[in-house]
């Protein structure tokens, strides 16, 4: 018995079984579980992406690295002993 507000309330209690697992919810997990894999792929692909970009972007930049220092001050291997050696 429990007082609330000057009345008197019973509270039943009881006794509960383990709770039944709600039907669909095998598949609500496996979509759930397709949502991840699908966004992991779309990230991992942008990163891919980026890397190829960065990658082509040094590469530019060390071309015209060669090709300054080859026409403007006959370094040709300049840069190709600078990043051997990082």
């Amino acid at each position: 018995m429990r007082k609330s507000k000057g009345k008197t309330q019973s509270i039943k209690r009881t006794r509960s079984s383990k709770a039944k697992p709600v039907l669909g919810y095998a598949h609500l997990v496996e979509s759930i579980g397709e949502l991840i894999d699908a966004a992991r792929q779309r990230v991992a692909q942008m990163v891919n992406t980026e890397m190829v970009q960065l990658y082509l972007e040094i590469g530019r930049h060390i071309v015209e690295y060669e090709q300054g220092a080859a026409t403007g001050r006959g370094m040709e291997r300049g840069c190709w002993n600078t990043c051997r050696r990082t």
